[in-house]
């Protein structure tokens, strides 16, 4: 019988067939990574860009926090998955999420934006890394459910009121 995990905001895992790994985000983003060789997929909740304190000063970090940001919850997941930066091309990207939660009716700019700031560092970093993303399920203001059916090795996406997508 399949297990479900689900992720709390700033968490990481790792799942095998068949279990299920899932988690909601809004301006948060659900990356999935995937390794066809040991058919293991992982996920981060990532909440912040970076762990750059204002100023440039970078934040103390705890190991328990690694899945809170873009440049410290991607390279965990390597970690843990045992994949070598040289080895991270052959992984598959798949994210959701990247949310406007705060977006206002009027026609003013919103600075925040933390949805396109998260989506665009993990982007950045996966580019680096030269790991293709598979599938997106990005932007717009609703909340999404995502999760890894990794009995059929896919992703889903289900944006709050709709029907949900594989990505």
């Amino acid at each position: 019988m399949p297990i479900t995990t689900v992720l709390a905001i700033g968490e990481l895992d790792l799942v095998r067939p068949p279990d299920v790994l899932k988690t909601t985000v809004g301006s948060c983003i659900a990356l999935v990574l995937f390794d066809k060789r040991q058919k293991l997929f992982g996920m981060a909740h990532i909440m912040l860009p970076t762990n750059d304190r204002p100023f440039g000063a970078p934040a103390a970090l705890k190991k328990e926090d690694a899945g809170k940001y873009a440049d410290t919850a991607i390279m965990e997941l390597l970690r843990r998955m045992g994949i070598p930066l040289p080895g991270a091309h052959r992984l598959q990207a798949k994210l959701a999420g990247g949310a406007n939660m705060f977006a206002s009716e009027s026609k003013s700019t919103d600075s925040f934006q933390i949805g396109v700031k998260n989506l665009q560092a993990v982007t950045d970093i996966l580019n680096h890394l030269k790991v293709p993303i598979l599938g997106t399920d990005y932007g717009g203001s609703l909340a999404r459910e995502v999760w890894i059916d990794t009995s059929q090795y896919k992703v889903f996406s289900k944006k709050m009121g709709e029907q949900a997508v594989e990505i």
